[in-house]
């Protein structure tokens, strides 16, 4: 449990106001406190920008925020590359980049995307850091590399 302004500094933002992560869902109110020192727990979840039902302007905005996180992820990376002879060696072994190319459908695709979220579900409900734990990146992409071609075998409806 942390304040909103502790909780906005764990996720890199200034909230405007108090309730502004709350209002966003990446904040709840936890049990406790009195007055204006009330608690806040970070909520875990992942995020997800829905593309097709947003409008030109926030569809920029979308675009410029993924944009955001993705150079984030890959600064994440050359860092961790930097300092990895600093880590213990169990870290290290621990650690992975992978990198797959596979032929799916639209469905298989989905349904393995579920399969991913389904495993790191309790991962996830691991909110309070516990002995022996570091924060760790995951990071996750998976689409096509190339439109459909009319000669494609599967059903593009």
């Amino acid at each position: 449990m942390t304040s909103a302004r502790a909780a906005a500094g764990r996720l890199h933002r200034v909230p405007a106001g108090g309730l502004t992560l709350a209002r966003y869902g990446y904040v709840e109110e936890a049990p406790g406190g009195r007055g204006r020192q009330r608690p806040w727990q970070v909520v875990h979840r992942s995020n997800t920008i829905p593309g097709d039902e947003l409008g030109a302007d926030a569809k920029l905005a979308a675009g410029a925020l993924l944009q955001l996180i993705r150079e984030r992820d890959l600064q994440r990376l050359q860092a961790y590359e930097s300092m990895r002879a600093d880590y213990p060696k169990e870290w290290r072994e621990a650690a992975h980049e992978m990198r797959q190319l596979v032929h799916l459908t639209a469905a298989e695709l989905a349904e393995l995307f579920g399969a991913i979220e389904s495993v790191l579900e309790p991962c996830l409900e691991k909110v309070e850091r516990r002995p022996g734990t570091l924060p760790v990146s995951f990071g996750l992409h998976a689409v096509p590399t190339r439109l459909p071609s009319d000669g494609d075998p599967e059903d593009r409806s």
